[in-house]
């Protein structure tokens, strides 16, 4: 019977073997600072496996993650999810030789998915989002928005991120059909929703027909930083998934990473469908103390709790500021919103103490929001050249009070939540210029 973690089995043995180690790292699994982990983090020596040439224990687990996940491929990345977007264009690329892409995708994207168009000369086409006025941030593209968009524009494939950054999801089943009536691929940056496949209710990307999908696991399931998984469907191959990441990723990747993954598969298969159900259950508890106490949180999946300061008159680095005071950091802050991310391996006194903050909260008479603030008045860039173009031409920086009118060599973003104010190749316009001075950029890359 194949082992559930051949990678853990191999690293435990070769600790125990007392193998003199005359070989990469430096450490030698020997320093006390590293503790017991150091044991366990080595290269790709005899028997370890090659990531991207996989044919033993790390083959191994990636069919077992394949098979938890229900894809035609599941591969391993100690590179985060930026490796696997990397290696997702990459990919599309690789199946029309010589020709230039062009994708159609959401303006949610990653600052990973611009740069690698930029390296790759890959053209995005975006599908600008619609800005909710009530909750204060972009809805999700709609199949709609897709559809509109591909009956003007050809393209090779379209690129979604789903879920956002504060968990709101698009339409994917959707949105896959009007892939599949164009007969292009549906690419998902599936970055936070690794867990998805594990809720009540099955709402995964390759569930509802993606043809490839990036999951950062390390963001809500039991793994370290830098861990992710390429899903990959029947219009592509694990070959080509290997190459595709081979151009991108490093040649030593930790095996520390790569074995978090394989132990958060194997529980995950035995009881993930249990440990998410009964997260569900602690966030709907949240939630609806929340909305009791007039914060209007915000639709999402059962990881995030997200709170509309707004709607209790109060200033969201001010709410912040109280639950920061009582020992509770929020994964992100604006002026309108506080977002909590929770798993299930928040304990339950952290739980308790959430709920006992949000329900002793002190709401209204803080600092009022401004119309700035609510519902910021910006018009999206004109595109004048590619990314590819923009990257690689001659450029100048300037303060930002001066970019108005210039075309932006660089990708501008505020990380969270992670949407491109600007990206190269795109003509700034005053709204563009104020947007960039009030997320704290004092100057910018353009071209000359």
């Amino acid at each position: 019977m194949q082992q559930s973690t051949p990678v853990d089995r191999f690293l435990q043995d070769y600790a125990k073997s007392g193998t003199a180690r005359f070989h990469m790292p430096g450490h030698k699994g020997n320093v006390p600072f590293l503790g017991d982990l150091g044991a366990l983090d080595i290269t790709e020596i005899d028997g370890a496996d090659v990531l991207f040439h996989s044919e033993g224990i790390l083959r191994r687990a990636e069919e077992n993650a394949a098979a938890l996940y229900q894809t035609e491929a599941t591969l391993f990345s100690a590179g985060g999810s930026t490796l696997c977007i990397q290696a997702m264009l990459r990919m599309l690329q690789m199946q029309a030789p010589g020709k230039k892409c062009r994708i159609a995708a959401g303006r949610s994207a990653h600052q990973a998915f611009v740069n690698a168009c930029a390296l790759l000369n890959i053209d995005p086409v975006w599908i600008y989002p619609v800005f909710s006025q009530q909750h204060g941030f972009s809805a999700p593209v709609t199949p709609e928005q897709t559809k509109e968009l591909l009956a003007r524009e050809a393209c090779d494939a379209v690129y979604i991120t789903s879920p956002d950054y504060m968990g709101q999801s698009a339409d994917l089943a959707g949105i896959a059909a009007v892939c599949r009536e164009y007969g292009i691929p549906l690419l998902v940056d599936n970055a936070h929703g690794s867990h998805l496949k594990f809720c009540s209710e099955d709402r995964h990307p390759m569930t509802f027909g993606a043809s490839l999908c990036c999951d950062s696991a390390h963001k809500t399931l039991p793994v370290l930083t830098g861990g992710s998984f390429l899903h990959i469907g029947g219009d592509f191959s694990a070959a080509e998934g290997k190459q595709a990441m081979a151009l991108f990723g490093s040649t030593s990747p930790s095996y520390l990473i790569l074995r978090s993954l394989e132990l958060a598969v194997e529980l995950l298969s035995r009881c993930g469908k249990d440990l998410f159900m009964q997260l569900e259950k602690k966030r709907a508890a949240l939630f609806s103390l929340a909305r009791q106490k007039g914060f209007a949180p915000l639709p999402g999946d059962c990881t995030k709790l997200a709170l509309d300061a707004s709607a209790a008159w109060m200033n969201g680095e001010d709410l912040a500021l109280y639950f920061r005071q009582r020992g509770l950091e929020p994964e992100y802050v604006s002026a309108r919103h506080v977002l909590f991310l929770m798993t299930p391996w928040n304990t339950e006194t952290d739980f308790s103490r959430l709920s006992q903050a949000i329900a002793a909260c002190p709401v209204g008479g803080q600092k009022s929001l401004s119309a700035d603030d609510l519902m910021p008045g910006f018009g999206w860039p004109e595109t004048v050249c590619s990314p590819h173009e923009a990257l690689f031409s001659d450029v100048e920086e300037v303060l930002v009070e001066q970019a108005a009118g210039r075309v932006s060599a660089q990708t501008c973003i505020t990380c969270p939540p992670g949407i491109p104010i600007v990206v190269p190749g795109e003509k700034m316009t005053e709204n563009t210029q104020k947007l960039l001075k009030n997320s704290s950029f004092l100057s910018i890359k353009v071209l000359k």
